[in-house]
């Protein structure tokens, strides 16, 4: 618990430290989602490229986008941009808000 919450701090400051310095904040893909689940209440909404996808809190509610890319010490997920009020361009994407799983594989 102590260290999900650590990550979850360094996790906000350094999205809001990347929104500063649009700078990509990098971090273990099972880390990140973790925080984006328990902390902002996000879940898959759409895939924007390839290896990249937003997590959103629902219409109207926070979103982050995302780029998966694999590292020499495995797979890492950055943050590229989030905030509020995300709303999805439905004809282009369809809203995976509800899925039942997180895999991105199984999803797209």
């Amino acid at each position: 618990m102590k260290k999900s919450l650590i990550t979850i701090l360094l996790f906000m400051a350094a999205t809001t430290a990347s929104s500063a310095q649009n700078l990509p904040i990098c971090m273990p893909t099972s880390e990140l989602e973790t925080g984006l689940v328990d902390w902002h209440n996000e879940t898959l909404a759409s895939q924007q490229s390839e290896n990249t996808y937003v997590w959103a809190s629902g219409i109207g509610g926070s979103w982050t986008l995302v780029q998966y890319k694999d590292d020499a010490g495995g797979e890492v997920a950055c943050v590229l941009e989030h905030g509020e009020n995300w709303k999805p361009n439905i004809g282009e994407n369809v809203l995976l808000a509800n899925a039942d799983t997180h895999e991105k594989s199984k999803l797209f």
